[in-house]
């Protein structure tokens, strides 16, 4: 125990040199024809049978993760299961790929159905009364469509429409048709 002696002076204690002192004063105690030898011995058999628990725990939870791995899959070696997992994500796989696909394409056919749309009530003559006229004007994504116009009067009502190519119409518009058409786009 001279190392021990030297190092009481100096107070340099390493972790280890603690727990032996530790223990072999302990085991002085408790054991008095005890040597250091059998201490070692007795530090290794505690240190195995914490790492033997430390091990149990470890299987444990690799044994859980392997039956959650192979929970829905039928009994076969690792390699088929893998194999099927594959396959199925392979699958999957092609139809995301469809799906995305099949997206675009009704994003571009869908870019020609009516997207915006217009509306405007007025009174173009001034001898009835009330807002009774109005303007609805139907657009694609291409700002194609239609201006749909209906004019009242007190005896009668007209329609009319026509046609908006790539925002320019194909006949003249009126003011308020103009106004909701530049609105709409």
């Amino acid at each position: 125990m001279l190392f021990i002696s030297n190092n009481i002076k100096n107070w340099n204690f390493t972790l280890y040199e603690i727990v032996l002192i530790l223990l072999y004063y302990f085991f002085k105690k408790c054991f008095m024809d005890i040597s250091v030898f059998e201490i070692i011995i007795i530090v290794v058999l505690l240190l195995s049978i914490g790492a033997i628990v430390f091990i149990y725990f470890k299987l444990q939870q690799a044994q859980k993760s392997y039956h959650e791995l192979l929970s829905g899959v039928r009994k076969g070696n690792l390699e088929d299961i893998l194999k099927q997992h594959l396959t199925r994500i392979e699958t999957i796989d092609k139809k995301l790929t469809a799906n995305e696909e099949n997206l675009y394409r009704f994003k571009d056919v869908a870019k020609n159905y009516i997207q915006k749309v217009g509306f405007k009530r007025f009174n173009p003559f001034h001898e009835t009364g009330g807002d009774q006229s109005f303007v609805l004007v139907l657009l694609d994504d291409h700002n194609s469509g239609i201006v749909l116009s209906s004019y009242h009067q007190r005896d009668v009502t007209r329609f009319y429409a026509k046609y908006v190519v790539r925002g320019k119409p194909e006949h003249k518009l009126s003011k308020e048709e103009e106004e909701e058409l530049h609105n709409t786009m």
